[in-house]
């Protein structure tokens, strides 16, 4: 495959993994249910990566999760495969932390989420097991910032012509993003 970037043509392999969890939403009821399903997702997440980098020993990996996602991959991190040089979180609620080095990831950390996105009402928290620590996007974090430019709502990162797209591109193939602003 070959990927434009900028002015240069690059030719590339990748593979991307997509990893989806649904459900009803975190009711209070359901609360443990999802500290479960974050819990057994990381575990699965750290198995799959881990035969991911068996299998192709000199790859870079990136993991990015979006939105709940980003929960699981919190959970992860400290786990994961050290061949993980970027891990992405976009449209996050939090990762299980308050800040990028309680994470304990030799990775770099992106994160970013839209001005207009729901997630940005949700309280950044975690106390007494509840909530999922400051969003990643939050300065005080200490993540580095993802550009969401074009990004209208929760489910647009991924769209082509955004700017998080192009930057989750460019994090994939090593390269970093230029990020004026602080995390969006």
């Amino acid at each position: 495959m070959r990927l434009g970037i900028g002015s240069a043509m690059v030719a590339v392999l990748l593979a991307v993994v997509g990893m989806l969890l649904f459900g009803t939403g975190p009711a209070d009821a359901q609360l443990a249910g999802w500290r479960e399903r974050a819990a057994a997702g990381a575990k699965a997440l750290v198995r799959f990566v881990d035969g991911l980098a068996a299998y192709r020993p000199a790859a870079a990996i990136t993991v990015i999760g979006h939105s709940y996602v980003s929960v699981v991959v919190g959970r992860a991190a400290r786990s994961l495969n050290r061949q993980v040089r970027d891990i992405v979180a976009v449209a996050s609620p939090g990762m299980g932390v308050d800040r990028v080095g309680q994470l304990r990831t030799r990775a770099r950390v992106w994160a970013g989420t839209a001005g207009a996105d729901w997630v940005r009402r949700l309280p950044s928290f975690r106390f007494l097991g509840v909530g999922h620590g400051t969003r990643p996007s939050d300065g005080a974090f200490g993540a580095r910032a993802l550009p969401v430019d074009g990004v209208t709502g929760h489910y647009d990162y991924f769209r082509p012509g955004t700017g998080s797209l192009r930057a989750m591109a460019l994090i994939t193939l090593g390269e970093s993003p230029a990020a004026a602003a602080p995390p969006g």
